[in-house]
């Protein structure tokens, strides 16, 4: 591992520091004075403090206007997942937070993400917010690519639809911010310590101390963690520590300044199955092949089968055709095996499993060659390595009556090590030697990914209070703010993809992009000694040195256009929010109006001398001048003095919340956002367009119970335009562009039409739905918080370019009956398996016009509810509770007819899920000054850990008469626990 340590010295330091000066008379004294004391300190109308939350409900929030307002007050949509709430699910990340969120679902579910990948290794932010992607979380407001984590965290808000009071953001299905903890006017200490039930450890901290009597305070988060997940072998490990100040000079003024050094390094398994390659084989009675290059005029091969298509079996004198043995011959690669030893030849795969025609990823199969389902063979090398430092400073000043000033500025240093096995596969060794009959998997063509990061983001707001009330109630009191914000990003990618630049006789030659040249390696082992994944790539990919094997050598080179670029942002907004009230505040009104624009500076790569590894790819526009000699890397790059693009856009926010009573109050909201445009390309690089949004919401809202209960219910419809989708058609274009090219010499393709493009395309999407929330306390004891969605999101006008395309393509190029039997090196697939592969995703995408993608659940409901133990007795103050999360039976597949079209009346449902968690906790002061508390939660209560299907395909033709076969599972979480130590003081 590759981990930074001094940032573990440091956590134990301060923190050591803190506690032991607890009793300070300086400190003790401050923490009394400003509780007991008859002062009460005003918080300016810029922040949200923690003495906002009631449990599990927030009664104010910043993204109604930027300002604090009353959430009875805000009529966008709102989801604000409290401290209470964090501390009592356990979550620590957004993608845990996201589960709990109404109509809101992590990265790697839902149908933003249709073939189950762990998108979150590229960004770990994605989340899907009413059936749109999201991937950006503001920090405090502040846009500085960072993620969330539980131990800094006091709040994370959800606001859906777009929101034109939200600075640089245009999702249209909605945007979150998180507010990290400030210090307060209070001592106050906790510490805490939590273990797994699949291994690790999680310990984190919060130090609160008063410096100064009302004027200064610190606070310290902490945070060391090294934990693992129910599939394995995933793992997250994590040296975070996060110190803040808060100074108040005098009595309207008020500073606070923070940083945060954060090092972690993630893991992640693919969360789907990869094809079996075993079961074929012990079906066909596990040959063991001695020789597959028999000539046809070998006396081995009496019936003159083809060279390459042949194989001789242990305890056969004859050969037999090797397709009777359930397995291929592919072409000439170079092979690593354990990174033992190197083979460059010919070589032998086992054809996958099939089932009906199909090529089925059937996880149930596994138990055939002992290989447990909640182990990814891909090992842990969906990496998503992380290290930054954050610099925070804020200045409030009250400047005269209901006037209010607040200056902002945020930096963010960060470098981001990024990779994804891409083969899951499981496969066996059929070669007579050493290594008959194991398992092992192929890490092919390894690429990692590293990007840096240097923001800088500074803000000025003002807010002003005004009230007409005394001249009459219709003329209303209000609030107008304004806000400019200027956010610099420059933004480094560079790429390592391991390419063969030695063999023992260095007759390395010609162009090294050529896939060719990209190595295959191979990692074995046997599951009946625990062992299931591949080798660990992590410290690999850091240390990027050459590998020397048998006189072979393998470098990371960059390879690939897409990958390569030095980019500069400058982006100004300005922001203007009127919130008013009338009629003794019955009639709340908000008007938000927010103008951006965006100069681009961007150094792209180019192609340069393919020979030569340290200029394969250059920037655009060359070095800087002091590069130091040798250095390729694009964090030299030159990036251009004049703007290379230049954007610019207009939203506005238009909101009426109406008391018509005490008890009900009914909402809309109006928002449309111009988003800007992405990063992300299409098929053929291009970058994509900017989104547009447009929502109406629709909602009543009501207190119940004498307060104790809130019950909201809102309906929403969203228009998008140019909305980025995920397409999976791009992977298989981009290998049969590939299969043509490393096979020329039949095609006559040299180059690879897709080379620089990406996964990406642009859809029309309308979303509709319901949001239910109610939570609140109903009786002593009682806490509860149920949420509900109903959500349909109908795509149109999408992967136009991929259609068109592949129609092209398609009747010039694809459907050559001459292709249908080639491969690429590596013999992954062949061209004919891929063509049907991309027909049938381009099926998919043609179905998708006015429709539902799927897997996509249309109902969901997840219902928390806590009782707290009344009474000073053994139990008092215990906890427990329950949460219950569904989701609807979805749609996963459609009838396709003879000619490959979809029939969206004939679909394919999937099954409903219902996921159990159980929480509890005990707690007990151990002095007047310590107290102690237990919690223990409990993930998946009944262990329903079956897979569940994403995909189903239609065999036959007659539509009144064929069959759904599986096509695709996703692993499920089993039963997990976890429990938690804490000491508060």
């Amino acid at each position: 591992m590759k981990k930074t340590k001094s940032g573990v010295r440091k956590i134990f330091a301060v923190v050591g520091g803190l506690i032991v000066g607890a009793n300070s008379p300086l400190s003790g004294q401050a923490g009394e004075s400003s509780l007991d004391g008859d002062e009460v300190f005003e918080l300016s109308p810029f922040e949200v403090g923690a003495q906002e939350e009631q449990g599990y409900r927030a009664t104010s929030s910043l993204v109604g206007g930027r300002t604090k307002m009353s959430m009875d007050d805000i009529a966008n949509s709102v989801d604000v997942i409290t401290k209470d709430l964090m501390e009592d699910m356990a979550v620590t990340d957004i993608q845990d937070i996201a589960v709990i969120a109404n109509n809101v679902e992590p990265a790697t579910v839902g149908f933003a993400n249709t073939s189950g990948e762990s998108r979150e290794v590229w960004n770990y932010n994605w989340i899907t917010i009413r059936g749109f992607r999201v991937g950006t979380a503001t920090r405090n407001f502040m846009n500085l690519e960072t993620s969330v984590d539980a131990y800094n965290t006091q709040s994370v808000d959800f606001s859906k639809g777009p929101n034109a009071v939200l600075f640089g953001l245009g999702d249209p299905g909605g945007t979150y911010n998180y507010s990290t903890k400030t210090p307060f006017f209070e001592d106050d200490n906790s510490v805490s310590y939590k273990i797994g039930s699949e291994g690790g450890h999680r310990f984190s901290f919060d130090v609160n101390r008063v410096l100064v009597e009302d004027k200064l305070s610190v606070r310290v988060n902490g945070l060391k963690q090294d934990w693992e997940y129910y599939h394995k072998p995933g793992y997250t490990q994590t040296d975070a520590l996060h110190v803040s100040l808060r100074w108040k000079p005098l009595e309207n003024s008020t500073f606070t300044f923070s940083h945060e050094y954060n090092n972690v390094d993630r893991a992640y398994p693919k969360m789907y199955f990869g094809q079996d390659r075993v079961t074929p084989w012990l079906a066909a009675g596990g040959p063991e092949v001695v020789d597959f290059a028999l000539d046809v005029d070998d006396p081995r091969n009496p019936d003159g089968i083809a060279k390459g298509s042949n194989v001789l079996l242990a305890g056969n004198d004859k050969a037999t055709p090797v397709g009777d043995a359930a397995m291929s011959i592919k072409g000439v690669t170079y092979m690593v095996h354990d990174l033992e030893d190197v083979v460059h030849d010919r070589f032998l795969q086992i054809d996958p499993y099939v089932v009906n025609g199909l090529q089925v990823a059937d996880p149930y199969t596994y138990a055939n060659f002992g290989y447990p389902m909640n182990y990814s063979a891909s090992g842990p090398n969906g990496l998503s390595d992380t290290r930054y430092n954050v610099t925070e400073l804020n200045f409030q000043q009250k400047l005269a009556e209901n006037l209010y000033l607040d200056l902002s500025y945020g930096k963010n240093d960060q470098q981001k090590l990024s990779a994804n096995g891409i083969n899951s596969d499981i496969w066996v060794y059929p070669e007579a030697g050493e290594r008959f009959g194991e398992l092992y998997t192929v890490t092919s063509r390894p690429m990692q990914m590293r990007r840096y990061w240097d923001i800088e983001d500074i803000r000025m707001s003002l807010s002003y209070d005004f009230d007409f009330g005394d001249r009459s109630n219709y003329l209303g009191s209000h609030r107008i703010a304004v806000m400019a914000e200027k956010n610099d990003k420059t933004e480094i990618w560079e790429q390592g993809r391991l390419v063969t630049t030695r063999d023992p006789n260095n007759e390395i030659s010609g162009s090294l992009r050529a896939s060719k040249l990209r190595p295959s390696f191979y990692s074995f082992f046997n599951p009946a000694e625990g062992e299931y994944t591949a080798m660990d790539w992590r410290q690999t990919y850091w240390d990027q040195d050459r590998i020397e094997i048998d006189g072979y050598a393998f470098d990371w080179l960059q390879t690939d256009l897409w990958a390569n670029m030095a980019l500069r942002q400058k982006l100004d907004t300005k922001l203007y929010v009127l919130q008013s009230r009338f009629w003794n505040d019955r009639i709340v009104t908000s008007i938000g109006y927010r103008k951006e624009a965006r100069d681009e500076f961007r150094s792209a790569g180019t192609y340069a001398d393919q020979t030569d590894p340290t200029a394969i790819i250059v920037p655009e526009y060359g070095y800087v001048d002091n590069k130091p000699a040798g250095e390729s890397s694009f964090r030299y790059a030159k990036i251009p003095g004049e703007p290379t693009d230049y954007v610019s856009g207009i939203s506005r926010n238009h909101g009426l919340v109406f008391h018509a009573t005490d008890w009900v109050s009914l909402t809309y909201n109006r928002s449309n956002s111009i988003g800007l445009p992405s990063d992300s390309k299409d098929i053929f690089g291009n970058f994509l367009g900017s989104s547009q949004g447009i929502t109406d919401d629709y909602g009543v809202r009501f207190k119940l119970l004498e307060e104790k209960v809130f019950l909201s219910l809102n309906a929403y419809e969203t228009h998008s335009d140019e909305s980025m989708q995920f397409g999976d058609f791009r992977t298989d274009a981009w290998t049969l562009e590939e299969i043509l090219v490393a096979n020329s010499d039949v095609t006559g393709v040299t180059s690879n039409m897709l080379e620089n493009g990406n996964g990406h395309t642009n859809a029309s999407k309308v979303a509709e739905g319901i949001e239910l929330m109610i939570n609140g306390n109903f009786a002593n004891g009682w806490s509860f918080r149920i949420s509900g969605s109903q959500n349909e999101t109908l795509i149109n006008e999408a992967g136009m370019d991929m259609i068109a395309f592949w129609d092209e393509r398609y009747a010039n190029v694809y459907s050559n009956p001459a292709y249908q039997g080639l491969y690429i090196n590596d013999g992954s697939s062949t061209f004919g398996a891929r063509v049907d592969d991309a027909a049938y995703e381009i099926a998919k995408i043609r179905a998708l016009q006015d429709n539902q993608q799927f897997p996509s659940s249309k109902y969901a409901l997840t219902s928390i509810v806590k009782y707290k133990v009344q009474g000073d007795g053994f139990l008092g103050g215990s906890s427990f509770g329950t949460v219950i999360d569904w989701k609807s039976a979805p749609i996963v597949g459609y009838y396709q007819d003879a000619s490959g079209n979809f029939d969206i009346t004939r679909p394919a449902k999937g099954e409903e899920r219902t996921n159990v968690d159980f929480f509890a906790a005990y707690g007990r002061s151990l002095t007047d000054k310590v107290d102690w508390r237990l919690q223990l939660n409990v993930r998946n209560v009944f262990d329903d850990n079956d897979p569940y299907v994403i995909e189903k395909r239609s065999v036959g033709t007659d539509p009144d008469n064929f069959t759904w076969q599986n096509y695709k599972w996703r692993p499920v979480n089993g039963l997990t626990w976890e429990l938690t130590n804490s000491f508060s003081f």
